[in-house]
């Protein structure tokens, strides 16, 4: 999986160091034990220990200091600075080794050769209401969908920064929040993206449609003492801020069966919060450090719980609040969560590199694939499969698993096509051949031949045949041009590895001659005469 990740070098950045799981007397706190999870590019740092008053060099380029992440399940943790908005933290002085390989960081613009803008470390996603899946691409700032059957399509716009959750709202466009941006954006389903701003939104995460018509979501700072809020937004954009003292970092949200909305609280808490306002919170020992929110078919509130520290677990809350919690070897540092169709709970292990499936009465069912990479979001889409993202730190990919466990992933690499014709210039009737080259390819998908925008007839959806490594080859044999110049184009449909990509050239045509010879010439009366007519070219 390291193969994936790409090593930086160059500028430096300096990030509190702490531990997850410290030694019995660390003076440690909730807040001073933040790991914000996700963004993934493997970097070097020095020293290779250190203690909580210390700091560490990551050596890195890039970077935007306010992000650090978890160094693995249950180990030590780097802290970003207090740009992060969560204000100091306590620093105790107890030593602890530091995990190179498991060090990662948010590295905008730095994005591998082989990745395309379609698919970037993605997060969030969602069903959209036009039959495709709708997701967040962290990294490089903007919104992707893709189709069930794997086109990917990506939509940019200078409002779009570091998005991060995605729903469906009541007007029947996508709603994402932008942490980097402090503010909530919405793009039609034919990308037309507006951009909603004001003071309170901060550090948006997650969003819901609400049961009240209008959008909820969580704010990762701000309130009275910067520890967060809940915000609601309506579909013409106005915005209202919910605060409370037991409001603390709230990450997932969702809508409950009881016409709440019901939140995580990263101070190991869930929070519940009425459409008027009034918040409620729990607290229980099987609530640790919980990310996303789901509610189940069983009229209970499911949750993931990244923190505990028996070895990660999924977390239900009753809407009267009595909270039941699973552990199992399958469940290792759950992320994301939803209700699948088969009336279970799917969830993903963001650091098992796997998916996970529990049914409301616990049992636990988690599927690996070399495929699934630091997953992260996860949603049902109109297929009847689950989707989810995979922000790993090779660009990431959007993978599928059906409910029986089959996974296909999708990648969005780039590929190249390229176009030739012989001969050309060619004569009317005359064969000519066009090779379409596509690389780099596995050999999935086809190509599509056509002239003047119509198609070839005999060349559309041509098989590739390979020529060597990942390069493969479609032709078409056609002698139906007119005279004249045409405009052909060969069209390479993708696969779930490789994106589409397309050539043309120009095939001048040019019209058949007709001669006319006689002998003898001249001839005497009475004479036979022999007239040869040539027409070229012809069959």
């Amino acid at each position: 999986m390291l193969s994936r990740y790409v090593t930086l070098s160059a500028a430096v950045v300096t990030l509190l160091v702490f531990c997850a799981a410290c030694p019995a007397g660390a003076a440690t706190t909730a807040s001073s034990r933040w790991a914000n999870l996700a963004f993934s590019h493997l970097v070097a740092f020095s020293p290779a220990t250190g203690s909580l008053a210390s700091t560490v060099t990551v050596s890195g380029t890039g970077f935007r200091a306010y992000r650090a992440v978890e160094i693995g399940p249950g180990g030590d943790v780097a802290l970003s600075p207090a740009a992060w908005g969560r204000g100091a933290w306590t620093a105790a002085n107890v030593s602890m080794p530091v995990h190179a390989d498991h060090i990662y960081a948010g590295v905008p613009g730095a994005t591998p050769a082989a990745v395309s803008s379609g698919i970037d470390d993605p997060v969030g996603i969602t069903a959209g209401p036009d039959g495709a899946l709708w997701y967040t691409n962290f990294q490089n700032g903007s919104i992707g969908r893709i189709t069930t059957t794997g086109t990917v399509t990506s939509y940019t716009d200078p409002g779009i920064d570091e998005p991060q959750g995605i729903t469906v709202g009541p007007d029947g466009a996508l709603w994402f929040t932008n942490d980097g941006g402090n503010s909530i954006g919405r793009i039609t389903t034919t990308g037309t993206v507006t951009i909603y701003t004001g003071p309170g939104i901060s550090s948006p995460r997650e969003i819901i449609a609400g049961p009240d018509g209008a959008l909820w979501f969580t704010n990762g700072s701000g309130g009275p003492s910067g520890e967060g809020s809940i915000g609601r937004i309506t579909t013409s954009g106005t915005v209202t801020t919910y605060t409370d003292p037991s409001i603390s970092y709230p990450l997932g949200i969702t809508a409950g069966p009881d016409g709440a909305l019901w939140f995580t609280n990263f101070d190991n808490t869930i929070g519940r919060i009425a459409t008027s306002g009034t918040v409620t919170t729990y607290t229980d020992p099987d609530i640790n450090e919980p990310r996303e929110i789901t509610a189940g078919a069983d009229g209970a509130l499911w949750f993931t719980n990244y923190g505990n520290a028996s070895g990660n677990s999924i977390g239900r809350i009753t809407t009267t609040g009595t909270v039941t919690s699973y552990t199992g070897s399958g469940i290792v540092a759950p992320y994301g969560i939803t209700a699948g169709p088969d009336g279970a709970l799917w969830f993903t292990n963001l650091h098992g590199n796997s998916i996970g499936r529990i049914t409301t009465s616990g049992t636990v069912t988690t599927y690996t694939s070399p495929d699934i990479s630091n997953p992260f979001g996860i949603a049902p889409g109109p297929d009847g499969a689950l989707w989810f993202t995979n922000a790993d730190g090779g660009g990431g990919s959007i993978g599928r698993i059906t409910t029986s466990g089959t996974v296909t992933t999708y990648y969005d690499l780039p590929s190249t096509t390229t176009l030739t014709a012989a001969p050309n210039p060619s004569s009317y009737g005359q064969p000519v051949t066009f090779t379409a080259t596509v690389s780099p390819t596995d050999g999935g998908g086809t190509v599509s031949f056509a002239s003047d925008g119509n198609p070839i007839a005999g060349c559309t959806s041509t098989a590739l045949s390979q020529i060597s490594g990942s390069t493969y080859q479609a032709t078409c044999l056609t002698s139906s041009l007119t005279a004249g110049s045409h405009a052909i184009s060969a069209t390479y449909s993708g696969d779930p590895t490789y994106a589409a990509s397309a050539a043309s050239l120009t095939q001048e045509v040019g019209p058949t001659t007709t001669t006319v010879a006689s002998s003898p010439n001249p001839s005497t009366y009475g004479q036979q005469v022999t007239f040869t007519a040539t027409v070229s070219p012809t069959d």
